[in-house]
């Protein structure tokens, strides 16, 4: 019986050291995962803060060029065409007002029962 005892404590010691050693195994290998996803979004977003600043760079010279630049009070103005003619809109027909305004409103309360 004592042999048997000792038989079944050391392979429970192994089935434990195993177990241990399967969770440390994917505890690392969960982390390194993890730590090369992060340094590829920390990559991609290096990358794209670099591209916009040197595309802000360009953009704010061609700014500058233009703000040095004189303009006229011609330049601003669209050229006339000859072959349009001016649109005029059409006049908008709307009721006389009523001469006495107490009669029609003493109107609409009977009507509508009040």
């Amino acid at each position: 019986m004592r042999g048997f005892k000792l038989i079944a404590l050391a392979i429970g010691a192994v089935l434990a050291l195993i177990l241990v050693l399967s969770v440390a195994g994917f505890v690392v290998h969960a982390i390194a995962y993890v730590a090369v996803i992060a340094l590829v979004a920390g990559g991609v977003y290096v990358a794209f803060k670099v591209g916009r600043a040197s595309n802000r760079q360009v953009s704010k010279g061609s700014k500058r060029s233009r703000d040095s630049e004189v303009q006229d009070s011609y330049s601003a103005r669209p050229l006339p065409r000859s072959d349009v003619q001016p649109y005029t809109p059409p006049a908008v027909s709307r009721p006389a007002p009523s001469a006495n305004i107490d009669d029609e409103l003493a109107k609409l309360k009977r009507e509508m029962g009040a």
